[in-house]
């Protein structure tokens, strides 16, 4: 059985199994910040841990160390990184946006807290702090192959490893060798270390430089480097105009404000106009997995199970009974008279949740006829068009679908986009299914089950933000110290921010 896609993320991360991207409208969205950001995923929290594993693999590889031993000296070493962390945590200067360290909690809990110490060989065995034979490290690999911060032949350093760099992690992971027993003093000598510091440390300007990608590229087909640094430059001019909280006041700015787009350090980068399309389109994949919740928790979870016939008219029944031309007419304009975007998805105070929901979706369909090319390249790329058949839920279909209803009522559009929805699910849950022999178990990734017309809840739906990764981007740049938070709050330039001016 063949798993594509997003189904990676359903191969025993849950019993029973309750299904992520359970429509998989995400596909371009993911693929476009996958290639516009890299070295940066979803879950690389903290910036602190490429340094570590870079000078965890330089150690191992200096001492000879097999794998077993190296594993033994990294899952050690992560370890007291978390402990440590969580010991400055407590200080006034430690920054309340610091992430804690991956597995503090079962590390705490191990230790009956941690308040006097732990066990070093406890809390690092292997199912303790992490489940996962190398800790924390796969879920960076991919960020510091990408970086060049590991080496793609095994855990080794990588062409940009700068040992004097992660030389600022020495003294922990040579004590990370040494004995079991960390008293609290123990790890309070080691507070350099604390994923806070990173920013002044010798590796905060070195992962800096990294992520601050190819300087000054204005290449009309940038590299992914190039990429990285027009993204870093855009953020910059952003809060150093405007008063920015966080990656939602950036993308709000980026998609929205017309001064930003024109501003003349930008002048030349289309990194811009790809990342106004990719957060654009980010709207219309938030309003579908909206829409998605709303059958399950809105219809569905009261009863439980309901016939799929009478769950989707009691998804049209809670909408009005308009024709969907008034509907459509009722809507903001998305562009201006320069067809340069405005922002219509914030003025729908006039609908309900649902309606708004569907707005949003429609507003998508409307956005590309006034994007220039790189707009679009990022709202829609070019594969989702197949000869004449444009691919499920993307502004395109929703085009074409929204034209099949022209003479319709508004619920009749919502009954086809239920039904469309139901049936989606469930292709995406069986293409994703797979049974394990050795446990004579079929998983079928779903939290609604059809069987027989029946929809079935067994688990409640979530409607996730769309994975844009600017949060996660903002967290390990302000790390390494290419922005800070001032005082009032506000996003910043930071210590080593003179990379992106």
């Amino acid at each position: 059985m063949t798993v594509s896609e997003t189904a990676w993320v359903d191969n025993g991360a849950f019993s029973p199994n309750r299904g992520q991207f359970p429509i998989q409208v995400e596909r371009h969205l993911n693929a476009f910040v996958a290639d516009h950001l890299p070295g940066v995923t979803t879950v690389t929290l903290g910036a602190r841990y490429y340094s570590l594993h870079a000078h965890v693999a330089y150690r191992a590889n200096e001492q000879g160390l097999d794998e077993d031993q190296t594993r033994r000296l990294l899952r050690r070493s992560e370890a007291l990184l978390a402990y440590v962390t969580a010991r400055h945590s407590s200080q006034s200067d430690h920054p309340d946006e610091t992430p804690p360290g991956h597995g503090i909690d079962a590390i705490l809990r191990l230790a009956g807290g941690g308040t006097t110490g732990i066990d070093l060989a406890e809390c690092a065995k292997p199912g303790a702090y992490s489940l996962a034979n190398w800790g924390f490290s796969g879920a960076y690999r991919g960020s510091e192959l990408t970086l060049k911060i590991l080496d793609q032949a095994g855990f080794l350093p990588g062409a940009w490893h700068d040992l004097k760099a992660t030389a600022a992690l020495d003294a922990l992971v040579q004590r990370a060798e040494g004995e079991d027993a960390v008293s609290a003093a123990d790890a309070d000598q080691l507070a350099d270390a604390c994923l806070c510091r990173m920013a002044a440390a010798t590796d905060g300007p070195w992962l800096a430089k990294l992520l601050a990608g190819d300087p000054n590229s204005v290449d009309p087909k940038p590299t992914r480097g190039g990429l990285l640094w027009q993204l870093g430059r855009l953020v910059t001019i952003a809060i150093s105009t405007h008063e920015v909280r966080g990656s939602g006041q950036v993308a709000e700015l980026i998609m929205f404000d017309h001064d930003l787009a024109d501003h003349h350090a930008l002048v030349g980068m289309v990194g811009i106009d790809l990342w106004r399309g990719g957060l654009l389109r980010a709207e219309s994949v938030w309003a579908w997995r909206r829409i998605w919740r709303d059958i399950n928790e809105i219809y569905l979870k009261s009863v439980g199970a309901i016939s799929v016939a009478d769950l989707v008219e009691a998804f049209a029944d809670g909408l009005r009974d308009v024709p969907l031309t008034d509907f459509l007419n009722n809507l903001p304009p998305v562009a201006d008279g320069a067809g340069r975007p405005l922002n219509a998805e914030r003025q729908l105070d006039h609908v309900g949740d649902v309606e708004r929901w569907m707005a949003i979706v429609m507003l998508g369909s409307q956005r590309s006829q006034y994007l220039n090319h790189n707009e679009r390249i990022g709202f829609a790329g070019g594969n989702e068009l197949h000869g004449t058949q444009w691919e499920e839920l993307t502004p395109g279909w929703t085009e074409h679908l929204l034209a099949r209803h022209a003479n319709s009522a508004l619920r009749d559009l919502g009954r086809d986009m239920a039904q469309i929805l139901i049936n989606r699910s469930q292709r995406v849950a069986l293409r994703k299914a797979n049974y394990n022999p050795a446990k004579q178990t079929f998983s079928f990734p779903a939290r609604v089950h059809v069987r027989d017309g029946i929809a079935i809840r067994v688990f409640g739906e979530t409607a996730p933000t769309p994975a844009t990764r600017l949060p996660q981007y903002l967290s390990i740049a302000r790390q390494a110290g290419l922005y800070a938070t001032s005082p009032a709050g506000n996003l910043m330039p930071g210590v080593n921010g003179g990379l992106l001016a």
